[in-house]
């Protein structure tokens, strides 16, 4: 999808860049606003992929792993991650396509471009394996409560940790406070959700309102934090003299993801704040 919308942006010509970048004829591609699109695709794709390769290897170290200690702490990580993976990764990548018939403008509606068809392709995903509102009830209902948190809470320290390591590098110390933000939500959106699961009367009601809130802001947190990570390597990588294109678009990326896509994602520790009252008041038989 993302190479698909890329080649098309960098094909299509329409309209003229600003005067301050030249003010000639240009492709689509050379404006702003679909510039953003093709790098949310990108950043958004690589954070997924990340945080999936994670998971896969929380897996490995599960089976594979020398210690007992070892084998149950990676286990009860990917326990925890699974549903965000399943979930969080199907819906991003119904946004995704979604962005991708949308680079193509008009044009995407026209089957010869095949913009339409990933489209489709994508929106099955979310349903596939238990709708994701099931998944994101696995992650809230069962897997919080069983432990207390303490998985998820775990993998919030890493991130903090992370969080800490790009502190530390001058070029990249607004995106650690900015990822440290972002922990700092999702720890306190799982512990109100903790707090009032737990409610012998109204728990399974909170649980089945805040899943899906909760699951989408550990998402955009973890994902960030992969993509933090990933921005560490190519600064290093930067730093000791290689001129590759690959590592100064992943700086991009990671940019991208912590400081204009995460804050969509923090944004869910006020829905989990607002309560669910109005759950409760709705009237679904009424019209």
């Amino acid at each position: 999808t993302c190479q698909h919308a890329l080649a098309y942006a960098n094909d299509r010509t329409q309209g003229r860049s600003p005067k301050q970048r030249g003010g000639s004829e240009c492709t689509i591609s050379d404006h702003f606003d679909v510039r953003r699109m093709l790098l949310s695709m990108r950043a958004r794709t690589d954070a997924l992929r990340a945080l999936a390769l994670y998971c896969a290897g929380q897996l490995d170290i599960a089976r594979r792993a020398e210690s007992d200690a070892e084998r149950q702490a990676a286990q009860a990580c990917a326990d925890v991650l699974i549903p965000i993976v399943k979930s969080f990764s199907t819906d991003q990548a119904v946004d995704i396509a979604s962005m991708g018939v949308q680079v193509h403008g008009g044009m995407g509606y026209v089957e010869e471009t095949g913009a339409a068809q990933l489209l489709r392709d994508a929106r099955i995903a979310p349903i596939y394996e238990g709708t994701n509102g099931i998944q994101a009830l696995d992650l809230a209902g069962r897997k919080l409560q069983r432990d207390g948190g303490a998985a998820l809470s775990a993998l919030i320290d890493d991130v903090h940790k992370t969080a800490e390591a790009l502190r530390g590098e001058a070029s990249l110390a607004s995106m650690g406070s900015a990822l440290a933000a972002g922990a700092d939500d999702l720890r306190a959106a799982m512990a109100l959700v903790l707090e009032q699961g737990s409610d012998p009367e109204h728990g399974p009601d909170a649980v089945q309102a805040y899943a899906t809130p909760l699951l989408n802001l550990a998402g955009h947190v973890l994902c960030a934090w992969q993509m933090g990570i990933a921005a560490l390597h190519a600064q290093q990588a930067v730093d000791g003299g290689s001129d590759e294109p690959f590592y100064r678009t992943k700086l991009c990326s990671a940019e991208f993801a912590i400081h204009q896509w995460l804050p969509v994602g923090r944004a869910q520790r006020a829905v989990v704040e607002a309560g669910w009252q109005c759950f409760s008041q709705f009237d679904s038989a009424a019209h």
